[in-house]
């Protein structure tokens, strides 16, 4: 089966559609911080674990798209810990002007999932992070610490509590 999109491969069973993507587990997740600290602009997905996530209809979002695995708590109760996210990815060009959502971000060798509410990278330099779980808290970082973004697009998997 030809792949319709460059990470992704379509499956059909049934009536339903699954897409096959690249998978970041926890475990992953640092390894992937510490490749992008050398300023890295591609992940060698070929060699990545996959998932099957449910295809959503009439979109070409999983063009680049990987899911994640969530852990902790400061994204709840929207995300919550467990979670496994599609994400996709945003070119370094368009870093300054992130829309308010939720966000993957590489800064230094950390990677965490925050929403973006206002972003300042054009006045100032800096992106104030917050957690969706008041718990969590807000942080700011500099815009020249940030080495990769992805826009947080759905929920593949959310475990009910």
């Amino acid at each position: 089966m030809e792949a319709p999109y460059t990470n992704a491969s379509r499956i059909h069973v049934d009536k339903l559609n699954l897409t096959v993507l690249p998978y970041i587990p926890l475990e992953a997740r640092a390894g992937l911080a510490e490749f992008y600290a050398d300023d890295v602009t591609k992940y060698p997905w070929e060699n990545a674990e996959t998932l099957a996530v449910i295809d959503v209809p009439n979109t070409s979002e999983y063009k680049e798209a990987i899911v994640v695995a969530i852990n902790g708590d400061s994204m709840d109760p929207t995300i919550k810990n467990g979670s496994k996210v599609v994400v996709t990815p945003v070119q370094r060009g368009n870093w300054q002007y992130l829309n308010p959502g939720v966000y993957c971000i590489i800064f230094l060798n950390n990677f965490v999932v925050k929403r973006v509410k206002d972003n300042t990278l054009l006045e100032n330099g800096l992106l104030r992070l917050h957690s969706d779980n008041p718990a969590g808290g807000t942080f700011q970082i500099k815009g020249e610490d940030i080495r990769a973004v992805w826009r947080v697009r759905w929920a593949a998997y959310t475990p009910i509590e």
